[in-house]
């Protein structure tokens, strides 16, 4: 995503709005664009850290010389928190939806999107059912009220054509309805209680077998003379000129590989001195959606208006922390 537009063209695209009168539809699908890029942003990175463990297991089982091994690597990968994990999922599905329809009803599209809303409304019926030490019934409630709301909302506006109509969605409250999505990745100002985080914990998994990696690959090779035996790469922090520790082209290959991954996952892990406070990485996904909620909360109350400049103001602060997400997040390889 290429979000680093200067502001001089958002304000040229307030100027034209106002100037024709439009501003509440180009405000709402400019608005509806950055939350977009959030839930696009937000997936990929869900996306990364299941990449991450599924590749880190089966590193780990090849070191094992044994494709079945199970450990605890392999239930972190799995499970955890696997009830917040779906939840989640279908806040962002959720927010990825509402999006998608609030830009759709701005450009005049005739998306029905009430089916959509409807299956996960299914799905989080799915998870009341479900118990555990972090998610909570009423966290599913909120959920749920939004998604049957926002699909018998749908339809009307569909019909009506009526932009204020889905903006106002019944008086959602956003904070709440995004708190789990917000849990998921770490403690904040509304949920202090998951320490650590169910993503911190696959960050971790993700991290666990790497070292054990480089030093089970280091181990095949042993004491040579410099320069001794076929694929054997003196290692450049070598401390003897006649005896040395020397490393095969594999070993080398795999502490390069290791040192990469490492670095994508500095950021993704709290401070050890801060352990209560999320990870960098993670704050930024807080901010961005806490900017989104505030610019929802001011897009409501300013959307008949035609200048909407508080709207623009709100969205110029929104775009901020997007691209200051996109920042944060580049570094996934």
């Amino acid at each position: 995503m290429n979000r680093h537009r200067p502001f001089l063209l958002l304000n040229a695209t307030i100027l034209v709005a106002v100037l024709t009168g439009c501003a509440n539809f180009e405000a709402a699908k400019e608005f509806a664009k950055q939350g977009d890029d959030i839930t696009t942003a937000v997936n990929a990175e869900i996306a990364f850290v299941t990449k991450g463990c599924a590749e880190s297991v089966a590193m780990y089982r090849s070191l094992q010389a044994d494709p079945t091994f199970t450990g605890p690597l392999d239930k972190a990968c799995e499970a955890h928190d696997k009830a917040l994990g779906e939840l989640a999922a279908s806040t962002l599905d959720l927010f990825g939806k509402y999006n998608k329809a609030l830009a759709a009803i701005a450009e005049d599209k005739n998306y029905d999107l009430s089916a959509s809303f409807k299956s996960t409304a299914d799905r989080l019926k799915a998870l009341k059912d479900k118990s555990g030490s972090i998610i909570k019934g009423e966290d599913v409630d909120v959920a749920l009220k939004a998604a049957n709301l926002l699909s018998d909302i749908i339809l009307r506006v569909v019909r009506a054509r009526e932009l204020k109509q889905l903006v106002a969605a019944g008086d959602i409250n956003w904070t709440a309805v995004m708190s789990p999505l917000k849990t998921y990745f770490g403690p904040h100002a509304d949920n202090m209680q998951v320490v650590p985080s169910p993503y911190e914990i696959s960050i971790r998994a993700n991290d666990s077998p790497l070292e054990a990696a480089v030093a089970m690959a280091r181990s095949v090779s042993g004491p040579k003379l410099m320069g001794d035996g076929p694929g054997c790469v003196v290692p450049s922090n070598r401390t003897e000129a006649f005896e040395i520790r020397c490393e095969t082209m594999w070993a080398r290959q795999l502490s390069y590989q290791v040192a990469q991954k490492r670095k994508a996952l500095e950021d993704r892990l709290p401070n050890p001195s801060k352990p209560t406070e999320p990870a960098p990485t993670a704050k930024k996904i807080h901010e961005a959606i806490d900017a989104w909620v505030a610019a929802h909360a001011v897009l409501r109350e300013e959307i008949s208006k035609p200048g909407a400049t508080q709207v623009w103001a709100a969205l110029q602060q929104l775009r901020g922390r997007v691209d200051e997400l996109d920042e944060a997040l580049k570094a996934r390889e």
